[in-house]
């Protein structure tokens, strides 16, 4: 029995960072500015492979930087890492291809997020791009462009200390599937644009002081300003 694959279509993503450029318009911002605060949030995550990826799902740690504007706006650098992927439990490689039997994985890059309030409860979107490296003794080092986006909620913990969980698509480009045969031929995208599925939880810890208001200015930032801009990216 040919394994499922799921659909998802690619312009469900645009419409992540589009969404949280309307955020960022529309939410009511308070009269003052916020000065840039920090915080680390350590995760764990499982990444879903699409089935032309032909690997196994992947448990790994993850580390988030997060510089925040205030309690709704966070640019976040992110770094996720697991060493020794294997190769999808009852699928067997075309006959004859001879890939590696393990890889290593990195993610790395950036997203912004956009939190919806800073209740005990509090929704968030977020979207972001960065690289998709792995490396193993056949092939050595593959980087691939990923495209991220999604959203979760957030719980308080105490002080500004909170918990995320979170789901998210990560989309990259392959030109044929990554484990000959893990799909077959009619199954594998045209544009081969294949997207997975990340599921997350951690938590929010900040470092420093907390938000300082600076009398007489407007915006997320003195002397930064926001005006709409729309674009897409193809890969």
């Amino acid at each position: 029995m040919p394994h499922r694959r799921s659909r998802f279509p690619t312009g469900a993503l645009r419409i992540v960072p589009v969404s949280a450029l309307l955020a960022i318009l529309l939410l009511p911002a308070p009269g003052n500015a916020q000065d840039v605060s920090y915080s680390v949030l350590p995760s764990y995550e499982q990444l879903r492979w699409d089935d032309a990826w032909g690997l196994e799902n992947t448990r790994m740690p993850s580390l988030r930087i997060g510089i925040d504007f205030g309690p709704y706006f966070s640019l976040q650098p992110f770094y996720a890492w697991k060493d020794g992927v294997g190769i999808r439990d009852g699928f067997e490689p075309t006959a004859g291809s001879d890939p590696a039997d393990a890889f290593d994985l990195k993610l790395f890059g950036a997203e912004f997020q956009v939190n919806f309030g800073g209740a005990a409860l509090a929704p968030f979107v977020k979207a972001g791009g960065g690289v998709l490296r792995t490396e193993d003794e056949e092939e050595g080092r593959r980087d691939r462009i990923l495209l991220r986006g999604g959203g979760g909620v957030s719980f308080a913990l105490g002080g500004r200390a909170r918990a995320e969980v979170y789901g998210e698509r990560l989309t990259t480009r392959l030109s044929s599937p990554f484990i000959p045969g893990a799909v077959e031929a009619d199954d594998f995208p045209e544009d081969g644009l294949v997207n997975s599925l990340i599921l997350g939880a951690g938590l929010r810890l900040p470092v420093g002081g907390g938000y300082r208001a600076t009398e007489g200015t407007f915006g997320i930032l003195p002397g930064i300003f926001v005006e709409p801009y729309v674009s897409r990216i193809d890969f």
